[in-house]
């Protein structure tokens, strides 16, 4: 996807592909030891509206699930990729899952700032 081609630049991606002009889509990484996606490489991200992203970060409280790190996933643990927001955890049998919203503008003003969150950057 085009709009992503600088991610797909960095050392070990991602490179975003899309059938069907972006309503859906998969992110590719090329993980190797010290990449922050180490902890993804047997993971799976889903996209979602800003809508369904603030409703999932407003129930973590309530949720008990789990950051990659074992760690308890928090209203903070939310990660800033510029281009979307993110939360990493874990099912319960330990599969590494990502959910993303790309709604960058709404999810800053609406719930980061409204919040007064400083998000995780891996960079």
């Amino acid at each position: 996807m085009a709009e992503y081609a600088q991610w797909a630049k960095l050392d070990g991606g991602p490179l975003h592909i899309s059938a069907d002009g972006g309503k859906t889509g998969i992110a590719l990484f090329q993980a190797s030891p010290g990449h922050p996606a180490r902890k993804l490489e047997m993971g799976v991200a889903f996209r979602v509206d800003a809508e369904t992203f603030i409703g999932f970060a407003s129930s973590l409280a309530e949720a008990g699930l789990l950051q990659p790190t074992g760690e308890p996933l928090e209203i903070g643990s939310i990660v800033d990729f510029d281009l979307c927001y993110a939360y990493n955890f874990q099912d319960p049998y330990g599969n590494q899952l990502e959910l993303d919203c790309y709604d960058y503008a709404t999810v800053k003003r609406e719930f980061v700032e409204n919040q007064g969150l400083t998000p995780v950057r891996y960079c």
